[in-house]
């Protein structure tokens, strides 16, 4: 009854971790990659309800924004700079304004987040990665 009891309990906990895979910036910057923008704004939100405090999931989150409206506008197609003719006669894209309100929304919190700590150094990384996304981003 004690082998059973025990045998049990490992079945029970193997089953409950693996339906809890680890949550971590990496597999949201691998989702982006793969463009699974919806899957990356996932797994950035579920990293940033578990490091409530640190700024990289927000700024993390930002770059999803942005890779997600380049991926739209055709940018990160090989194409798009190997023929001229696409800028002849594609027909233009307007930059979607309802994606930018949720990337500067994200930087904004990451801002915020790393204004709460100054001096930790941690803090460059995700304010060196918000200044670099916040120029280039729906010109």
């Amino acid at each position: 009854m004690i082998h059973r009891t025990v045998v049990l309990m490992y079945v029970l906990s193997a089953a409950a971790s693996a339906g809890h895979a680890e949550v971590t910036l990496e597999n949201g910057y691998s989702q982006m990659y793969n463009f699974q923008f919806e899957d990356a704004h996932g797994t950035f939100k579920q990293w940033e309800r578990l490091h409530a405090s640190d700024p990289m999931g927000p700024v993390s989150d930002a770059a999803a924004f942005l890779f997600e409206e380049l991926a739209r506008l055709h940018v990160l197609q090989s194409e798009f700079f190997v023929h001229d003719q696409h800028w002849i006669t594609d027909q233009k894209l307007e930059p979607d304004l309802g994606l930018k309100r949720r990337f500067e929304n994200a930087l904004e919190a990451s801002r915020e987040l790393s204004e709460r700590k100054p001096d930790d150094e941690s803090r460059s990384l995700p304010r060196s990665c918000a200044s670099g996304c916040t120029p280039i981003a729906w010109l």
